[in-house]
C-alpha cells in the first residue's frame, strides 16, 4: 500500500488460504550451505516468516543469485538488510562458530575498520540477533569462500521502511565500509618504516626499516613497486625498488634494506620528512611517513606537569559547559570497549598530566567529556629572542571518533609571537588519536622568535552543519612532555672542506695552495693546528683526501 512495505518473503503460494505477507518463501534460509539445518534458524512452515522452502535454491531468486556469483571470482561482498545497526558474519546457523580463527581474525579485522565511524555493533547472527541457517552469507563464505557480510541498516526509529528523509544520512554512514570493502578486495598494502637511530652525524650511514603487509583478498596486480621520498638534506643509495610478487595476506620485513647519509650542506635544525609509497600495477599508492630531527639541540623549557607551573586553562572565547582542562592523574574511561580518556599520563616514572576533565565513571565517558563549546589551555610566555632556530614537541591525546557525530570536531594547537595579540595555526584537525602521539614543530618555521612566544591548546564539542540529534560528540584531550628546544651552532664543515662544498677533494687543494700563496687569513686551513697556514697543511689535506 502506498508504494511498499512489509513484504519478507516472495510470493510463491505456500500457506492455505495466505494473502499478502503470509504467502512466500524467505530468501534468505533458501541457500543450500547448512539448509534445514534445524527449524529454529528456518521454518517448515509454510506460513511462518523464515519458511525455507522446498528445498535448497528452490526459488527463482536465489537461483538468480547462485548463477550470478558462480559466474564471477568475488572476494568479499556485503548482503544489505535493514534493520539495526549492525554488520553479521559468517556463521550464523548455530552459537559456536565453527569457522577457521584465522578467518575470524579476518572477518573481525575488516569489520572494526568498517563500523569505527559508524559504530554498527559487529558480530555474528547468533550473537546479535538469533540463528539462522539456509542463509546468503553462511552459503557464500561457506562453500565459495568469500568473505561475506550482512549490514543491517538503520536503527530502531528506521525500521524496516524509513523515511525518504533518511536515504542520504543511511548511505553516508555506509559510505566508509563499502570503500573497505572495495579496498580489500584487491591488493591493500600496510607499509611501516622506522629508524632506529635519533642522533645523526655527517659521518655515519643509517638504515631505513621497512615492512610491508599485502592486507587484501588477491595477490599484487604485478610487482610491487617501493619508492622513497624525501628532500636533498639526505642521501638514500637506494630511493627505489620492487618486489616481484606480494600474495594476499602476505607479509614481508625488509630489514633496513636502504641507508642514507646527511646532506654535509644540511642546514642546522630541520624536521626532515620521509615518505614511503607502496605500490602495484592498479597504482593505488599507500603511504606512510616519518619525521626525522637532524641538528643538536639544548632543552630551554622541559615542562612534564608533575607539579604545578604557570600553565593557564580559560580563555575569553572559551564556552565548554563539561570537559574543562585539568591537571590531574587521568582515569580512564570506554565506550563500546573502545578507550576515549588515557588511563595514565605519558611521562615514563610520571602520573600527572592536562586532561579534559578527569572521570569519575569509566563506564559513563560522556559525564565528563567537552560538551557545549570549547576549552583552552594557554602555556607560559617564552623568551626566544636570543636564538634564531628553536623547535616544539609535545604528546598530545585527542578522542573525536565516537559519539553521535564522530569526526566533525576540531583540535587546534596555535603559536604566538606577541603574548597572545594574535595566534598562528600549528595544528588544526578532526583526526583522532586514542594514544599519546607526539608532535613536533619548527617555532622559527611559523612566526619570528621574540622575547613573547606563547602557545594554546584548544578542544571543542560544538554543533556543525550536517550533524544529528545535538550535535554532541566524545571528545577527550590530553596533554605532556612539552618541549622547548634550541639548536646549537652547526657542526656539519668537514675538516679539510676549504671551499665548503661538502666534500673534500683536489678542487680544495688549489683552493689552499691560493689562501697560502696570497698569505691569506684563514683559520679553517689551518689543517695540522700549529699556527700556520703553509706547505705542511697541503700534506695535511693530501692525507685527507687518500684516507
Amino acid at each position: 500500500p502506498n508504494g511498499g512495505g512489509m513484504q519478507r518473503k516472495n510470493m510463491r503460494q505456500t500457506c492455505s488460504g495466505g494473502f499478502y505477507g503470509v504467502d512466500g518463501v524467505d530468501p534468505n534460509r533458501n541457500y543450500s550451505y547448512m539448509w534445514g539445518y534445524d527449524n529454529e534458524g528456518s521454518s517448515t512452515d509454510g506460513c511462518n516468516e523464515t519458511y525455507r522452502g522446498s528445498g535448497p535454491f528452490s526459488e527463482p531468486e536465489t537461483q538468480a543469485v547462485q548463477d550470478f556469483v558462480n559466474e564471477h571470482d568475488f572476494k568479499i561482498n556485503f548482503n544489505y538488510h535493514s534493520y539495526s545497526d549492525l554488520l553479521i558474519y559468517p556463521f550464523g546457523y548455530e552459537y559456536e562458530n565453527q569457522a577457521p580463527q584465522q578467518d575470524i581474525d579476518i572477518f573481525i579485522e575488516y569489520g572494526l575498520d568498517m563500523v569505527q565511524y559508524n559504530n554498527y555493533a559487529l558480530g555474528t547472527g547468533p550473537d546479535l540477533l538469533y540463528p539462522v541457517n539456509g542463509e546468503a552469507c553462511d552459503w557464500m563464505y561457506g562453500e565459495k569462500n568469500i568473505f561475506s557480510y550482512t549490514p543491517e541498516i538503520g536503527g530502531n526509529s528506521d525500521g524496516f521502511w524509513p523515511p525518504t528523509s533518511r536515504i542520504v544520512p543511511l548511505a553516508e554512514e555506509n559510505l566508509y565500509p563499502n570503500q573497505v570493502l572495495a579496498l580489500n578486495a584487491g591488493s591493500k598494502y600496510d607499509v611501516e618504516i622506522n629508524i632506529e637511530d635519533s642522533d645523526f652525524d655527517f659521518e655515519s650511514s643509517y638504515p631505513l626499516y621497512i615492512s610491508v603487509f599485502n592486507r587484501g583478498l588477491s595477490d599484487s596486480n604485478g610487482e610491487v613497486i617501493i619508492n622513497i621520498q624525501h628532500s636533498d638534506n639526505l642521501i638514500f643509495e637506494l630511493n627505489q625498488f620492487s618486489l616481484d610478487q606480494l600474495q594476499a595476506r602476505e607479509f614481508i620485513d625488509l630489514g633496513g634494506i636502504s641507508y642514507f647519509q646527511l646532506n654535509p650542506n644540511l642546514p642546522n635544525g630541520y624536521i626532515e620528512e620521509i615518505k614511503v609509497e607502496v605500490y602495484d600495477q592498479d597504482n593505488y599508492k599507500y603511504t606512510e611517513t616519518i619525521e626525522i630531527l637532524l641538528g643538536q639541540t639544548v632543552a630551554l623549557s622541559n615542562e612534564n606537569f608533575e607539579t604545578n607551573s604557570l600553565w593557564t586553562v580559560g580563555g575569553d572565547e572559551d564556552n565548554a559547559s563539561r570537559g574543562i582542562w585539568e591537571r590531574v592523574e587521568p582515569n580512564p574511561t570506554y565506550e563500546n570497549d573502545q578507550i576515549v580518556q588515557p588511563e595514565s599520563d605519558h611521562t615514563e616514572d610520571g602520573t600527572y598530566c592536562f586532561i579534559t576533565e578527569n572521570s569519575s565513571d569509566q563506564n559513563n565517558p560522556g559525564e565528563t567529556d567537552v560538551d557545549g563549546g570549547r576549552t583552552t589551555l594557554y602555556s607560559p610566555v617564552y623568551d626566544l629572542s636570543m636564538h634564531d632556530i628553536a623547535l616544539v614537541s609535545y604528546w598530545k591525546w585527542y578522542t573525536n571518533n565516537l559519539g553521535n557525530n564522530p569526526g566533525t570536531d576540531y583540535w587546534m594547537v596555535d603559536v604566538s609571537n606577541d603574548g597572545g595579540n594574535s595566534w598562528v595555526s600549528l595544528e588544526n584537525t578532526t583526526e583522532s588519536n586514542n594514544y599519546w602521539l607526539q608532535k613536533q614543530f619548527l617555532i622559527s618555521d611559523y612566526v619570528e622568535l621574540t622575547n613573547n612566544i606563547q602557545f594554546r591548546f584548544i578542544a571543542e564539542d560544538v554543533f556543525n552543519d550536517g550533524d544529528v540529534g545535538s550535535g554532541g560528540s566524545l571528545i577527550e584531550a590530553g596533554i605532556d612532555d612539552f618541549l622547548i628546544e634550541i639548536f646549537e651552532e652547526n657542526q656539519n664543515n668537514l675538516i679539510g672542506d676549504i671551499n665548503n662544498d661538502g666534500f673534500i677533494n683536489v678542487v680544495d687543494v688549489v683552493q689552499l695552495v691560493n689562501i697560502i700563496l696570497n698569505n691569506a687569513v684563514e683559520n679553517s686551513a689551518d689543517l695540522n693546528n700549529d699556527n700556520v697556514v703553509n706547505v705542511l697543511d697541503i700534506i695535511t689535506l693530501v692525507n685527507l683526501i687518500l684516507e
